[in-house]
C-alpha cells in the first residue's frame, strides 16, 4: 500500500495546498505595508508625527492584520474539502457497472408472458435498479439496431423510469439485432468501468444477425460478463397492436 501524505490524511483536495501559502503572504504584505506607511509619515510630520497623526495603536494593528490572515487561511482551507476525523475501510467497494440492454422489437409486445413481453421486462428493471445499490447502472434500447438511451449512472430511480417508457417506435429499424446491442452496451462499460463490469440482455430471443453468442463470447473473455434474460414461451404469441383511438386491437401480420 501507498503511504498517505499528512495532508492527503487531512484534505481531499490535497493537491491545491499551495493555496494556503496566500494567507501568510497577505500578513506579511500588509505588515510591510503598514511599516511603509509609518516610516512616510514620519519623514513628512517629523518628530511631531506621534500627535498629529496618531493612526491605531500598534497592537490593535497587529491583532487586526492576524485576524484577517487567519480569516483567509481558513477559506481557502475550505476549498481543500477538509476531512479531518473521516475514516475510510483500505479498500472501498466500489461497486458494478451494469448496463440493461432492453429489446424493444414488436416482437416483444406478445402476449404469451403477461401482460406482455415487453412489460414483463420493465418490471425486472425496476426490480434490478432497486436492488443495484451502489452499483451504476445504464440503458441500451435496441432491434434492428441499438441506441444509448441513459449512460452509466447511480440514478437508478431515472433507469427505472426511462425504461417504463421504452416503445419499440423509440428504435427507427426493426427486427432484432443481439450482436449490435452487446457491442454498445459493452463500449459504454470499458469507457468508465469501475470494478466489475456486467450486460444484462433482455430479450425474447430471436437474433435476426446470428452473431449474438460469438458477442456474448468475446465479452466473456474480455472479463464483461452477459446475463441473458428471456421473455416469452416456447409456444409463443400473436403480436399484438396497440389500438388507434376509437378502434380495437389489431395483430402484427408479414407480408
Amino acid at each position: 500500500m501507498s503511504a498517505v501524505t499528512p495532508l492527503a490524511a487531512i484534505f481531499e483536495r490535497a493537491d491545491l495546498w499551495p493555496l494556503l501559502l496566500i494567507a501568510p503572504a497577505c500578513w506579511l504584505l500588509l505588515r510591510l505595508l503598514e511599516a511603509r506607511r509609518a516610516r512616510a509619515r514620519a519623514r513628512f510630520l517629523g518628530p511631531r508625527a506621534a500627535l498629529l497623526s496618531p493612526g491605531r495603536a500598534p497592537g490593535r494593528t497587529a491583532v487586526a492584520r492576524l485576524a484577517f490572515a487567519l480569516a483567509l487561511l481558513l477559506g481557502l482551507a475550505a476549498l481543500l474539502h477538509p476531512s479531518l476525523g473521516a475514516t475510510a475501510p483500505a479498500s472501498a467497494w466500489r461497486g458494478m457497472d451494469v448496463v440493461v440492454a432492453l429489446d424493444v422489437s414488436r416482437s416483444m409486445l406478445a402476449r404469451d408472458a403477461a401482460p406482455d413481453r415487453l412489460t414483463r421486462a420493465k418490471d425486472e428493471i425496476r426490480a434490478l435498479a432497486a436492488a443495484a445499490e451502489g452499483d451504476r447502472l445504464g440503458l441500451v434500447l435496441f432491434a434492428g439496431e441499438a441506441r444509448v438511451r441513459v449512460p452509466l449512472t447511480r440514478d437508478r430511480a431515472s433507469i427505472a423510469a426511462i425504461a417504463e417508457i421504452a416503445e419499440p417506435t423509440d428504435v427507427l429499424r426493426g427486427g432484432t439485432d443481439l450482436a449490435a446491442a452487446l457491442v454498445t452496451a459493452a463500449g459504454m462499460v470499458e469507457r468508465g468501468a469501475e470494478g466489475h463490469s456486467a450486460v444484462v440482455l433482455l430479450t425474447d430471443g430471436e437474433d435476426h444477425g446470428a452473431r449474438g453468442q460469438t458477442l456474448a463470447r468475446q465479452l466473456r473473455s474480455r472479463g464483461i460478463a452477459v446475463h441473458v434474460l428471456g421473455l416469452g414461451t416456447s409456444r409463443g404469441s400473436r403480436i399484438t397492436l396497440p389500438a388507434a383511438e376509437g378502434g380495437a386491437e389489431t395483430y402484427l401480420k408479414d407480408r
